[in-house]
């Protein structure tokens, strides 16, 4: 998580120092603000990875906020990744929440770890940090397979980053 930038936006300032905290723990950088019309203006300028917002905020709300926002191209923060961490927690508000934009809606009081999975989940999708951290730990358990284990975690890392870049390219090996 340590080169996880967050931006967080809730119109109540503990919250926001909650997230800031939770942040802070984890090695992430957030950016933490109090109006949805700050958050849409820093967005194309820090490149967030994750945008979390609350949806009751005065002027523009959460909901407003994530359909403003996926309206940006991809270059300006329109695909990023959002959570919806709110004290709104029924069912309709979630089904709200993730109609509007959001990848993942959860209720306040939020459980630090519980965020910090959802965000692992959000960033991960298909588990490669995961698998990333075996091959580590049998490498450094396996001193044998040292090399085999090397080769797989550099194959895992290179299908990670065309992940999170979004690339199409496909990786190719030669030889045999």
């Amino acid at each position: 998580m340590a080169r996880l930038c967050i931006l967080a936006v809730d119109d109540e300032i503990d919250n926001l120092d909650l997230v800031q905290f939770i942040w802070d723990q984890a090695g992430a950088t957030a950016i933490s603000l109090s109006s949805a019309t700050d958050a849409l203006q820093q967005l194309t300028k820090f490149k967030p990875d994750v945008l979390i917002a609350d949806i009751g905020m005065p002027k523009i709300d959460g909901y407003m906020l994530i359909r403003q926002v996926r309206q940006l191209s991809t270059e300006d923060g329109g695909k990023i990744r959002a959570i919806a961490l709110t004290a709104y927690a029924g069912e309709t508000n979630q089904q709200q929440a993730l109609a509007a934009g959001f990848q993942r809606h959860l209720p306040k009081p939020v459980d630090p770890e519980t965020l910090v999975e959802t965000i692992e989940q959000l960033l991960d999708p298909i588990g490669v940090s995961r698998a990333l951290n075996i091959f580590a730990n049998k490498a450094s358990a396996t001193s044998v397979q040292g090399f085999q284990i090397d080769y797989w975690r550099c194959l895992l890392s290179i299908v990670w980053e065309n992940v999170m870049n979004g690339s199409d390219r496909q990786t190719h090996s030669s030889g045999g």
